[in-house]
């Protein structure tokens, strides 16, 4: 746990809050409803277990056969526009976020530990980073998942 919560403490003053650039969605703007239609989102670091589609300037990632979920957070980076909704027929997560130059996001997936005991603990199985770098045509997703 502790090593979690450093984690979590480095991310977020590291990631900050992402700016804005001129591809970025309207505050407004939802999610697609539907992502039919989406194309498959290349990931900087491929995992067994996650999937990424794009679908105009929305990112969908799918992580799946996880064990169960306790948690979704945003650790650090532009909260407006990220959800997360249970993927029921894949047994897992998906984590749906705008994507615009400038991005900086980390998002992690905490599982349950098995723990003698009353107590329930929980760790982060998932992590995923979101990095649009300016000059970039398009941002490097990448999903680090610990076993």
């Amino acid at each position: 746990m502790k090593r979690i919560a450093l984690f979590c403490l480095l991310s977020a003053l590291l990631l900050g809050e992402a700016h804005a650039g001129p591809l970025a969605p309207s505050t407004a703007e939802a999610p697609p409803a539907s992502w039919d239609g989406a194309t498959p989102l290349p990931l900087a670091r491929p995992s067994k277990s996650c999937a990424a589609v794009r679908l105009g300037a929305w990112a969908r990632v799918t992580c799946v056969k996880l064990d169960f979920v306790m948690d979704v957070r945003l650790l650090g980076g532009a909260h407006e526009g990220v959800s997360f909704r249970e993927a029921k027929a894949e047994e897992g997560v998906h984590v749906i976020f705008p994507m615009h130059p400038g991005d900086r996001r980390e998002i992690a997936v905490a599982t349950e530990v098995p723990v003698l005991g009353y107590t329930v603990e929980e760790e982060a199985k998932v992590v995923i980073s979101e990095l649009w770098l300016p000059g970039e045509a398009d941002p490097t997703i990448a999903v680090a998942t610990y076993p």
